[in-house]
């Protein structure tokens, strides 16, 4: 099988060499960023859910408590739900007691965070768009590249015998089978992230607003305990 591979790229002319190892550098190089991206979500998603469940399960009797939530996890962590928490609590107990007012502010900085961790986590995507996109521009510049060899060859030698346009031909449908077996999982890995991407989007916005609904629900206890 792969030397019939091989044997029909030597017939290609130039420019249709060109169109196929392009075409299969950007496949090798898709796979390559779906491997990569895959292991980065499974481990994002695993750490996410475990991190958004201890808040679900945590109990603060005072506010100073929610500083304390994560403490077994370094500051360093590139957990990205940690790194929502970790903004909010660098400023809520940056300077003094917080007020609802600190509260308030703290939920917009988580949700600025959020932005700078969507746009992450969509690191990559571009090129599976761009490559479900160009592929099959690419397949179908080879079609009528090769389609334009097999009109020459016929005007060429006068006649319209199988041998005259068959290497035409061949450039053809193969440069377009080739773009379509690149393009159509580009597609689908594509959309395949953007659907885990939005997941993680959900999940970490409902973080954000369960941290300040308990932030501020305990504080609120706090201060009427004090009168």
């Amino acid at each position: 099988m792969w030397q019939e591979i091989v044997n029909v790229y030597r017939d290609f002319d130039t420019f249709g060499r060109v169109d196929m190892l392009i075409l299969a550098l950007m496949s090798v190089y898709m796979w390559s960023l779906f491997i990569a991206k895959h292991l980065y979500f499974k481990k994002l998603e695993s750490a996410n859910a475990h991190l958004a469940q201890r808040l679900a399960e945590f109990r603060a009797q005072f506010l100073r408590d929610f500083a304390q939530l994560y403490r077994d996890l370094p500051q360093t962590s590139d957990t990205p739900i940690y790194r929502l928490y970790r903004s909010a609590m660098d400023f809520l107990f940056a300077e003094g007691p917080a007020t609802a007012s600190d509260i308030n502010e703290a939920g917009q900085i988580m949700d600025a965070a959020l932005s700078k961790e969507i746009n992450e986590m969509e690191g990559g995507l571009t090129f599976f768009s761009v490559t479900a996109m160009l592929a099959p521009m690419m397949g179908l510049f080879g079609t009528v590249w090769g389609l334009t060899l097999s009109f020459r060859g016929m005007v060429g030698s006068g006649n319209t015998t199988i041998s005259t346009v068959a290497p035409g031909i061949s450039v053809a449908l193969i440069t377009t089978v080739a773009g379509l077996i690149v393009a159509i999982p580009a597609a689908a890995i594509f959309y395949y992230f953007r659907g885990r991407v939005n997941n993680q989007i959900v999940l970490m916005e409902s973080y954000s607003k369960l941290l300040v609904a308990r932030l501020a629900r305990t504080l609120e206890r706090e201060q009427n305990s004090e009168r």
